[in-house]
């Protein structure tokens, strides 16, 4: 992302951005640098898996997120989003999961990701659409994530969520299953 796109951007948004961030910004003391939030969780198949709530406590290895607020000034822009999946007999910490050699079964595929801020449905994205490969779709997606086509936005300080939400009756079976779900981008900072 290049900063005059990220300005630009929050130019659009502005009426999303608080009365302070937006003085912030035209005074030029509003900095953009590269950032990923990242969430690493055991997931068993409900309607919905909570991957990002009020509960959420940064454990490196596991999120980089701690609750489901963003400081103040703190704005994540969202451009990518990847999603991976591990599994294993054993294993109950996903910090201890490789999410690089599993295929993703059919019932997460099938489930949904979605982000919301307050009423705001900031995503609500297919699993197949994220997962590279064969399958994949659409087709703009590129290595090991998918490139949203409209810029998503998490704001600061007000609670967010990130769920699965599977289909009626899925089942993952046997074994202990999680997923890593990253969210690519970059966020504001106000200058030191």
């Amino acid at each position: 992302m290049k900063f005059q796109q990220i300005l630009s951007f929050l130019t659009a948004v502005a009426f999303l951005l608080t009365s302070e961030t937006r003085a912030q910004i035209a005074a030029k003391n509003v900095i953009a640098k590269d950032s990923t939030l990242y969430v690493r969780k055991q997931i068993t198949p409900g309607n919905v898996t909570k991957l990002i709530d009020g509960k959420t406590q940064q454990i490196v290895g596991i999120t980089n997120i701690d609750g489901n607020k963003l400081e103040k000034f703190r704005n994540q822009i969202v451009s990518a989003i990847s999603i991976k999946y591990g599994t294993d007999a054993t294993v109950t910490d996903p910090s201890k999961i490789d999410f690089l050699s599993a295929d993703i079964p059919a019932p997460l595929r099938n489930a949904d990701l979605i982000l919301t801020q307050g009423s705001r449905v900031i995503f609500n994205i297919s699993i197949a659409t994220l997962i590279a490969g064969k399958n994949a779709s659409p087709s703009n997606v590129e290595a090991d994530r998918f490139n949203l086509m409209v810029w998503a936005l998490i704001k600061e300080q007000e609670s967010f969520e990130l769920n699965l939400e599977f289909p009626d009756g899925a089942d993952l079976g046997a074994n202990n299953h999680f997923v890593e779900v990253s969210l690519f981008g970059a966020e504001t900072t106000q200058k030191s």
